[in-house]
């Protein structure tokens, strides 16, 4: 799968827009600011101000320019004794949660022995704890281990409050993490 580049994802809001409006006559009433399609009975209004467009434009542009993240990285490594370190990075939002659920599934059905680095995830929402629950289930129902790695602090916060550290355990520092996945 290839990233999406600034350029790249403007190039799909155009061809979204641009698409929208193949459905119209492309003829714009100045009056209401709305394209007036034409049905085969009568001609009315059809809901596409350009004011959404630019607000739409504007939003799009507000997540380009977020710290220059457009998407959830992840990067496997492979630790001694079959530890296989997977190191994430980015919002772990919806986008970035489904960028990244392929891989870490596929992680959780080859992977005995999983440590999940956090130090570069910025932000946590439900659906990726709801990911990283459904992969450390994987793994332990093939009878192996799933832990987290130094979290950052804002992510540290919000795994404490949901009490998944009850369940997944979790490390702040890599030689203790290591001896204890053993």
């Amino acid at each position: 799968m290839a990233a999406w580049s600034r350029g790249g994802l403007t190039a799909l809001l155009l061809s979204q827009i641009c698409r929208q409006l193949r459905r119209f006559d492309r003829r714009f009433n100045q009056k209401t600011g709305y394209f007036t399609g034409t049905r085969r009975t009568r001609s009315r209004p059809v809901g596409f101000p350009f004011l959404a467009v630019i607000i739409s434009a504007r939003a799009i542009g507000r997540i380009e320019n977020r710290k220059g993240i457009l998407r959830m990285q992840i990067f496997t490594e492979e630790l001694q004794d079959g530890i296989t370190r997977v190191i994430l990075e980015g919002r772990m939002d919806i986008e970035g949660a489904s960028a990244i659920d392929l891989k870490l599934n596929i992680i959780g059905g080859t992977k005995a022995v999983v440590l999940v680095d956090m130090q570069g995830v910025s932000y946590l929402a439900s659906i990726g704890i709801g990911l990283l629950i459904t992969v450390a289930k994987a793994i332990r129902n093939k009878g192996g281990k799933f832990a987290f790695f130094a979290p950052s602090p804002v992510v540290d916060k919000v795994l404490q409050n949901t009490g998944i550290y009850q369940v997944i355990p979790v490390h702040y520092e890599l030689e203790p993490a290591i001896a204890a996945m053993k």
